[in-house]
């Protein structure tokens, strides 16, 4: 791994290539660094925080990034990354930074291209029904939302068109909350 780039905000020109920071992708520029597929580590600021880039990009001088993946799948070495404790390789400064020298000697065994490639379809799937369900959670709170709104709307009297012939609106009250109950 090396150290990103130095790019100050007011040599950026807008670009398409995103420019990469510790806390990930913070701009764009009109010139690359790095050939992408690929992945930044925070060295400085949030220190061992991952991101995957998939087109060409600028690592900023807070982030390592690796310019050689020697053969191995980008996608796995990224999220084999992400599950490494970059932390405990971080000096004790007031602001902690991540040092490459501290963790260049780590050795790790890393499976054929075949099993990488087939262990990043399964992390993949597994994270597209994570999503799935946290957009399922999220819908959720939205319909707890919107039924605490009725009930709120229903005791200041604001629900209904004030038809004497309507259902009253202790009535209806009464009776959602018994089919709540009910479920």
């Amino acid at each position: 791994m090396q150290r990103g780039f130095d790019l100050p905000i007011n040599k950026r020109t807008r670009g398409r290539y995103p420019v990469v920071s510790s806390s990930g992708i913070i701009d764009h520029h009109i010139e690359s660094k790095v050939k992408g597929p690929g992945f930044t580590v925070g060295r400085s600021g949030s220190v061992g925080k991952i991101y995957f880039v998939e087109e060409y990009y600028w690592p900023l001088n807070t982030t390592l990034f690796s310019k050689e993946l020697n053969g191995n799948d980008p996608k796995f070495a990224f999220y084999f990354l992400s599950t490494f404790d970059f932390l405990k390789f971080s000096s004790s400064t007031a602001v902690p930074t991540l040092n490459r020298n501290n963790f260049s000697d780590v050795s790790i065994k890393v499976p054929p291209l075949s099993e990488q490639k087939e262990i990043v379809r399964i992390v993949e799937k597994l994270l597209d029904h994570e999503d799935e369900a946290k957009a399922l959670i999220d819908m959720e709170e939205q319909i707890d939302l919107l039924e605490k709104s009725i009930l709120s709307k229903a005791f200041r009297g604001e629900l209904g068109t004030n038809d004497p012939n309507d259902e009253p609106a202790v009535e209806l009250l009464k009776r959602s909350l018994k089919e709540k109950l009910n479920k």
